[in-house]
């Protein structure tokens, strides 16, 4: 019960987005802890010179590319 209510409140939180970015500048966790610091929004992926818009729904894929860039998920499948 204590968990699930973690999780609303985790859920309501505003700005994660924001604050792991600033965190993100500093720092970057293990995966074992940034797999559970999700959030919906738009994110920055750097490839290169080029610089790529996507949106994050708070998924998997989507997290581990927010917190390694292009090297989170299938770096040579998405270089192609």
């Amino acid at each position: 019960m204590f968990r699930v209510a973690l999780k609303k409140i985790y859920k309501i939180i505003p700005m994660k987005g924001f604050l792991f970015s600033l965190l993100k500048s500093f720092y970057i966790p293990s995966r074992s802890i940034y797999q559970h610091l999700t959030f919906e929004g738009v994110v920055d992926l750097n490839l290169d010179d080029n610089k790529f818009k996507i949106y994050n729904p708070g998924t998997l894929i989507e997290n581990q590319l927010f917190w390694n860039g292009i090297n989170g998920f299938e770096p040579n499948s998405l270089r192609i």
